[in-house]
């Protein structure tokens, strides 16, 4: 610690610190998460995690405004109440993954745009592997891949009536495109997927409708660094080493690129290391922190810590 982070202090002290840290943390991730489920817009995702050897998910949900973590050894509709509740108020954007079925979101549900193109890409790069393949199945998820790129690329519209119109639009190209079956099974599942019959056709442009992203590339960013983590540690050890996790995501969180989750990200922090160490402030914990993380550039002023 004092290589990295000038700090001189007994090693064993850092278990101390963790604990205190993570008691300060708590009422602070109880309150992100009541503001989250109040967000115009919530993104959510869950990626594998391990605890103690025992398989486990790391679930998010959070905005450009906010951040939040949960682990639960489940991976269903359970983990995903609870962490979003049983209802959100804003646009809920994830992938198809049906435990977000679960979640009532009062300003629809947009599936990732980027997930469907991503799929249309590996069909026909599989597809251009076959002698002789099907070429109405190529022509699919060629047409698949431009449409939605279009859409991802739309300028949406101020008015409600003219998003309901250009919503129109993108799925009158879409059922023209998925009136006939496949020959090649996997483009096949995919045309059966985006019909105007799936449970998925509803969530495809309702970024356009409620004025939000059409992809789930946020979770993916955000997510990251705690992936990094396990990587690096192969998870937690137990249950009070996931809890500690909520902890360091909180101050994680004032670390390049994280910054803007927070509007007083160093006041969040502070709060969670307050008290923590005894002979150096939080404001300096935070200097040698962000340093380490090798932030571009670090300017305290005030309270405020301005990452650029």
């Amino acid at each position: 610690m004092k290589t990295l982070f000038g700090l001189d202090f007994v090693a064993a002290s850092t278990l101390g610190f963790e604990k205190r840290a993570r008691g300060n943390a708590e009422p602070i991730h109880a309150d992100l998460i009541d503001k989250m489920r109040l967000g115009a817009i919530v993104h959510a995702d869950e990626t594998h995690w391990r605890e103690d050897g025992r398989n486990s998910w790391l679930w998010y949900a959070g905005n450009q405004s906010l951040a939040v973590f949960r682990i639960d050894p489940r991976r269903n509709s359970e983990a995903a109440t609870a962490l979003l509740g049983e209802r959100l108020e804003g646009l809920l954007v994830t992938d198809a993954y049906a435990a977000y079925n679960a979640v009532e979101a009062a300003g629809g549900r947009q599936s990732c745009l980027a997930h469907l193109l991503r799929r249309a890409r590996e069909i026909a790069e599989e597809l251009a592997l076959i002698p002789k393949a099907d070429a109405t199945s190529v022509r699919f998820c060629k047409k698949l891949k431009v449409l939605f790129q279009d859409a991802c690329h739309a300028h949406v519209p101020a008015t409600l009536k003219a998003r309901k119109a250009l919503v129109a639009t993108f799925s009158a190209k879409l059922d023209a495109l998925c009136k006939k079956p496949l020959v090649f099974a996997k483009a096949e599942t995919l045309r059966k997927r985006l019909r105007p019959d799936s449970p998925e056709y509803e969530e495809l442009f309702a970024f356009i409708t409620h004025n939000g992203p059409p992809t789930n590339n946020h979770t993916e960013r955000s997510l990251r660094p705690l992936v990094i983590f396990r990587k690096v540690c192969l998870g937690t050890r137990s249950i009070t080493g996931s809890n500690n996790v909520f902890a360091r995501a909180l101050y994680e969180g004032c670390g390049k690129p994280l910054a803007r989750r927070f509007p007083q990200p160093s006041a969040t922090a502070a709060r969670t290391l307050n008290g923590v160490f005894q002979r150096v402030s939080s404001t300096e914990i935070l200097w040698n922190i962000l340093a380490y993380l090798g932030s571009t550039a670090v300017r305290v002023a005030g309270s405020d810590i301005n990452i650029s």
